[in-house]
């Protein structure tokens, strides 16, 4: 899971360039949200981030994680996405 949302891995890195370039990229935040809304228990990363969201907020893992200010304009899409998802 981490190393789908690192800086510079295949998820993240894509929206922010494709930002930069003025191009959408509201489906990888989408794909991003999913990723933080993935809960298997079997799964040491994806257990590790669900813990994170609990006690921190989705704003903090993508920050700690991703490296995205909250302000950001992916992460801003992001969050809106996840809350989109949880729903």
């Amino acid at each position: 899971m981490f190393h789908k949302l690192g800086p510079n891995d295949r998820l993240v890195r894509p929206a922010t360039e494709a930002q930069k370039a003025g191009l959408s990229f509201t489906n990888l935040a989408k794909a991003i949200a999913a990723a933080l809304l993935f809960d298997y228990k079997e799964d040491e990363e994806a257990v590790k981030v669900q813990e994170m969201i609990r006690e921190h907020g989705v704003a903090y893992v993508l920050q700690e994680v991703s490296g995205l200010a909250e302000d950001s304009e992916v992460a801003q899409e992001v969050l809106r996405q996840y809350d989109l998802l949880k729903k």
